[in-house]
């Protein structure tokens, strides 16, 4: 195995590990949330750092991977975006304060939060189109997503999974290509 698939193999699996572990943790121990992010409020206070090891342990290796096989600018804030969601959820109330001063913005108590939390699931699925041509994906992603919207209160949970599935099968997929050779 060459360095490039030793890299993909361990970047696709310490995400795939990330991603998969630490949403079977919340689910078993504090149920189905409306998004996995409202599952760091479930957290004891010791317990927090999961929350910002959990985004960075899935996106940022996927993301590695994502440019090594071919992704681009799209692949890269994909990833960046959704890390930023983990990298301090203390200080969304600074940053949402900084907002409403910037631009007077006053509703709503987590924009920050959720601008980049919604910004990185559709730059991700950009990514799937634009620079994998993975239009399939993002067919079924559009209408599972819809389907959910319409059908649970709690669909930003299940579509949070379907992006990142759809995310890493298309990329796993692009990885084999290399890793098999």
């Amino acid at each position: 195995m060459n360095e490039i698939a030793s890299i993909l193999t361990g970047t696709l699996l310490i995400s795939i590990l990330s991603f998969f572990s630490y949403v079977v943790y919340i689910w078993i121990k504090y149920g189905i949330h409306t998004s996995i992010s409202a599952s760091w409020y479930s957290l004891e206070e010791k317990q927090k750092w999961l929350f910002t090891a959990w985004t960075w342990g899935f996106a940022l290796p996927l993301t590695i991977a994502a440019m090594l096989v071919g992704g681009g600018w799209f692949a890269f804030f994909g990833g960046a975006f959704i890390s930023i969601v983990g990298a301090a959820p203390r200080n969304w109330d600074g940053a949402n304060r900084f907002l409403e001063n910037l631009f007077g913005l006053r509703e709503g108590e987590k924009r920050v939060h959720k601008f980049f939390a919604y910004a990185g699931v559709l730059i991700s699925q950009v990514s799937l189109a634009i620079e994998f041509e993975a239009y399939l994906a993002n067919i079924i992603f559009v209408v599972l997503s819809s389907i959910l919207l319409l059908s649970t209160n709690k669909a930003i949970w299940w579509i949070e999974k379907i992006a990142y599935t759809s995310y890493f099968i298309i990329v796993a997929k692009y990885a084999a290509d290399i890793i098999m050779i």
